[in-house]
């Protein structure tokens, strides 16, 4: 128990303290509200864009502010919805909160130490523009190809 305790990575453990706390500071400020309303608007699309549109918005939010925080407010937000199906719409979340991040290297973590790593261990560069530029043209397609996937196990 004491080796667990003190090889802990505990400037991780801060980390994603921090960010759950900015998180929750979000939601006190509306973020939660605004998100759950647009949540409302986009489920009554006819299916299945509603699902499509959702999935995007969360895949959006979690390439510009990461995917841990992002899943967290995005789930507060589904609890705050009148949504019949909150069930579908959490694991549209932890879907596109999984993909989404490869829209913009930010999204992720994993993705940062990895392009660094690449980076500074072997010398390979990757340009924050073609990284962009190419996640922009796959990520919609498997984002979209799942989330379909998804809603035809839920007809």
């Amino acid at each position: 128990m004491y080796k667990v305790v003190r090889e802990a990575p505990w400037q991780i453990v801060l980390f994603s303290l921090g960010m759950y706390i900015v998180v929750f500071g979000m939601g006190k400020q509306g973020v939660t509200n605004f998100l759950a309303s647009t949540d409302s608007t986009l489920f009554s699309l006819p299916s299945p864009f509603n699902v499509i549109m959702e999935g995007l918005l969360f895949a959006f939010t979690a390439a510009f502010m990461n995917n841990l925080p992002s899943v967290m407010i995005n789930s507060l937000a589904i609890n705050s919805t009148h949504s019949t199906n909150h069930f579908l719409l959490a694991l549209v979340n932890v879907i596109s909160n999984d993909i989404g991040p490869k829209f913009t290297p930010i999204g992720s973590l994993a993705t940062l130490l990895w392009i660094y790593s690449l980076e500074r261990k072997h010398g390979v560069k990757i340009p924050l523009r073609i990284y962009v530029y190419l996640g922009l043209i796959t990520t919609p397609i498997v984002l979209v190809a799942t989330i379909l996937s998804l809603w035809i196990l839920f007809l």
